[in-house]
């Protein structure tokens, strides 16, 4: 039988931790995190699922008190497989998750599963045996590896069944939340502590029809200000993604005057603080974006943020339309010496300040005259602002 005790966790968690060569995972979920998760499942019983995280396989027995003899684990390296199969776990290789023939015989098999899966491929210098790294961010390959991994997840849990898992807010919360297979109830944003460098949240959910609705999980001062503000993409914006070589190269713009309007096609930079113009050819005309408009550029960047009312055919912006002139420069206002945007930036572990206005629910922009207003519908308690003042300005 296995012991929930300090001795154990380390022992386990030192394993984790060192097999970092070729074998799987690359770093540790802490048990903290797990058993929060572990929590709400409102039973033991019936058959688990656990993918590739062996803490998470021991907290499974030792914390949740399963038995090992209903718990498959989909192990990603020999090692973990001999250590589950110690433990009394059924074992799989991780392999069949992505395999379109192997993974039917899995579909809907489990009254409950959890994981926390890999977020992305390794890099191409990468030689191990496996090809998934530990949610390592920005590195070469599949992004979207996390994403199927947790879509299968969902797959391979019974109809009825219970549903923890985590990811990257950046890249795969969207998918999590408006996946109409199951519901999530929910949602934990991990800003109670600095876990790690990740933007990570865990989901719990139940495979029934999405109600699109969840409650937020945590009590401490951050996760209820994160509450409160938290909501993703309610900001409408549109993602000019392609750089000003790449807007040239497709024949999107051209410097000479064709007739068409004249179109901002760069925004202010460090080197020269100029905006530049050019004019859409034919082909580019329907992606100009029209009327009054706050954008700035997909990565931070201070002196990139614009509020106008030219046509903006940019390189590498998100631009968020707006109903007046006066709204977009209060957003740019507010952007620019607002402590929230701080707040956010450090606690949700997103991107940059800028990346606010993605994740926070929306609010009416003509209440801002100095900028350093707390919005009214975020509902801040004299003392969550006291917080935000005082630690993030």
């Amino acid at each position: 039988m296995l012991t929930y005790d300090v001795a154990t966790q380390t022992k386990v968690g030192n394993f984790v931790r060192s097999y970092t060569s070729g074998h799987g995972r690359e770093y540790f979920t802490f048990f903290p995190i797990v058993e929060s998760m572990l929590d709400q499942f409102p039973s033991k019983k019936g058959t688990w699922a656990v993918l590739f995280n062996l803490e998470i396989l021991f907290a499974t027995i030792a914390y949740k008190k399963v038995d090992p003899s209903k718990i498959t684990f989909f192990e990603d390296c020999p090692d973990k497989k001999k250590i589950a199969e110690s433990w009394g776990c059924k074992t799989v290789p991780s392999s069949v998750l992505l395999n379109k023939d192997n993974i039917k015989n899995y579909m809907k098999q489990f009254d409950n599963s959890i994981s926390n899966v890999p977020y992305n491929t390794r890099e191409d210098s990468h030689k191990g045996s496996v090809a998934v790294a530990g949610g390592k961010m920005g590195t070469v390959g599949d992004k979207t590896i996390g994403r199927k991994l947790n879509k299968i997840q969902r797959a391979i849990t019974k109809d009825g069944g219970h549903i923890a898992q985590m990811g990257l807010k950046t890249s795969m919360l969207d998918e999590a939340l408006i996946d109409e297979s199951w519901n999530p109830t929910v949602l934990s944003l991990m800003v109670d502590r600095k876990w790690w460098d990740y933007n990570t949240f865990w989901l719990f959910g139940k495979k029934e029809t999405n109600q699109g609705q969840y409650q937020m999980f945590g009590t401490d001062i951050d996760s209820q200000i994160c509450a409160k503000i938290f909501s993703k993409d309610t900001f409408k914006y549109v993602n000019q993604q392609d750089s000003l070589s790449q807007l040239l190269s497709k024949g999107m713009i051209t410097y000479t005057n064709n007739g068409n309007p004249k179109t901002i096609v760069r925004s202010y930079k460090k080197a020269d603080m100029t905006l530049q113009y050019g004019y859409p050819t034919d082909k580019g005309l329907s992606k100009v974006i029209k009327g009054p408009k706050y954008a700035q550029y997909m990565n931070e960047s201070a002196v990139s943020r614009v509020a106008t009312d030219e046509p903006m055919l940019c390189d590498c912006m998100l631009v968020f339309p707006t109903k007046t002139i006066a709204e977009a420069q209060k957003m740019k206002l507010f952007t620019d010496v607002n402590p929230l945007l701080k707040y956010f930036w450090k606690k949700m572990n997103i991107k940059g300040r800028d990346q606010f206005w993605r994740y926070a629910k929306k609010f009416n922009l003509n209440q801002i005259k100095t900028g350093f207003e707390f919005p009214a519908e975020y509902n801040l308690t004299l003392a969550e602002q006291k917080y935000i003042n005082d630690n993030f300005k």
